[in-house]
C-alpha cells in the first residue's frame, strides 16, 4: 500500500463556514473509500493552532498550528474574509510557510478570496487561476502577472488547483479527489453526497450588471432614481424628464452621471435587463412578453441586447437558472 498522501486543511477566522465543513466532510468520506488504494490524511490547521470561528457559528479546534505540522502533500486554505485588503494584511505572515510548502513540491488549493494571499506572495505568477467575479476586476488590477478567470468553476494549472467561490468547495473537493485517490473514489463520493462530478465549465450564473449607484447626497438625483425605479419599463424621454424635473438637459446629463456613474440612456438598460433576469429566473412568461414588461416593444432588439449584455439568449438563461419548484407533482 502506497504512502498516505496529507492533506493539510487550513482554516481562518471568519471565513465561510461551508468553505471548511464542505470539503472536510467529502474529504473524511474520501479517506474511507480509498484507505486501501490511495490512502489520503487530513488535518485541521489553523495559522497559530488556536481555534477559529467561521461564518459567524462554526467553530473549530485544530489540531495544531502550521508551523508544527508534517510537510504537506497538499495545501487547501479555505475561505478568508471577502476582503482582499484583510486577506493580504492579516495573514502575510504565513507566506514564508506557503513558500516553503510549494518549494518542496505540495500543491496548493485555494478557495476564493485566498487566491489573493498568494498572488500576493508571487506563488500565482503565471497561472490561470479562478476568482469569484465580484473580485476579478479588483485582483487583475492589483495582481496582473496572474492569469485570472472567474468563468470556471474549477482551475487547475501545475499543481495550483482553486476556485471561484464557497459554493464550488465540493467542485474543488471532488477534483482533488479525482486527481489523488482515482476516479472511482472521486465517483462514489459524488454519489454519497448526492454532488455533481466535477465539471470545471459548469455553467455558472453571469455576473449582474453593474447595479446603479444610490444617488447619495444629491436630492434632485435621488428623485430622479426614485421615479425611475417605478417607471423603467415605460417609453422614457430624458430630455423631457430634465425638464419635469427642473433641469436643463445638459445639467441632468452631467449630475446623473455624477451621481450614478453611468450615462442616462445605459443606466436604464442595466435596470431593464436586471429586472428581465429576475423575471427569467421566477416566471413563465413567453420571451416577448418578458420584454415588453421591462419596456422593450421589439422582441428581436430585446434578444439581441440581452445575449450581448448578458452573455447568452434569454431562454438560455431561462433554462439555466430559472427557479423550479420543489413540490410533488
Amino acid at each position: 500500500m502506497s504512502r498516505p498522501r496529507h492533506i493539510a486543511l487550513v482554516s481562518f477566522a471568519g471565513g465561510n463556514a461551508s468553505a471548511i465543513a464542505g470539503p472536510l466532510d467529502v474529504l473524511g468520506f474520501a479517506r474511507e473509500q480509498a484507505a486501501q488504494t490511495a490512502p489520503i490524511e487530513v488535518s485541521v490547521l489553523t495559522p497559530d493552532g488556536r481555534a477559529v470561528t467561521c461564518g459567524g457559528c462554526l467553530t473549530l479546534e485544530p489540531a495544531g498550528a502550521l508551523a508544527d505540522a508534517p510537510p504537506p502533500d497538499v495545501v487547501f486554505l479555505t475561505g478568508m474574509p471577502c476582503d482582499v485588503d484583510e486577506v493580504v494584511d492579516t495573514h502575510a505572515g504565513i507566506l514564508t510557510w506557503l513558500e516553503t510548502q510549494r518549494a518542496r513540491g505540495a500543491a496548493l488549493a485555494t478557495v476564493c478570496p485566498s487566491q489573493a494571499l498568494l498572488a500576493h506572495g508571487g506563488l500565482l505568477d503565471g497561472h490561470h487561476v479562478a476568482m469569484h467575479w465580484s473580485l476579478i476586476d479588483e485582483v487583475r488590477q492589483r495582481w496582473p502577472a496572474v492569469q485570472w478567470t472567474a468563468e470556471r468553476m474549477v482551475v487547475e494549472d501545475h499543481g495550483i488547483y482553486s476556485c471561484c467561490g464557497a459554493s464550488a468547495t465540493v467542485d474543488l473537493t471532488l477534483y482533488l479527489i479525482d486527481r489523488l485517490c482515482g476516479r472511482d473514489v472521486m465517483t462514489a463520493c459524488a454519489q454519497w453526497f448526492l454532488a455533481d462530478p466535477p465539471r470545471v465549465r459548469r455553467q455558472l450564473p453571469p455576473a449582474p450588471l453593474a447595479l446603479p449607484r444610490a444617488a447619495g447626497g444629491n436630492p434632485a438625483m435621488a428623485a430622479v432614481e426614485s421615479w425611475l425605479l417605478g417607471h423603467f419599463h415605460e417609453g422614457i424621454r430624458f430630455e423631457a424628464l430634465a425638464a419635469d424635473f427642473g433641469m436643463s438637459w445638459r445639467t441632468f446629463y452631467r449630475r446623473f452621471q455624477e451621481s450614478f456613474g453611468d450615462p442616462p440612456k445605459v443606466y436604464l438598460q442595466k435596470l431593464r435587463l436586471n429586472a428581465a433576469r429576475r423575471l427569467l429566473e421566477n416566471d413563465q412568461d413567453p420571451i416577448d412578453q418578458v420584454a415588453a414588461r421591462v419596456g422593450y416593444a421589439d422582441p428581436a432588439f430585446f434578444r439581441t441586447l440581452f445575449k450581448r449584455h448578458v452573455g447568452m439568449t434569454p431562454s438560455r438563461y431561462r433554462e439555466s437558472f430559472r427557479l423550479r419548484s420543489v413540490a410533488g407533482a
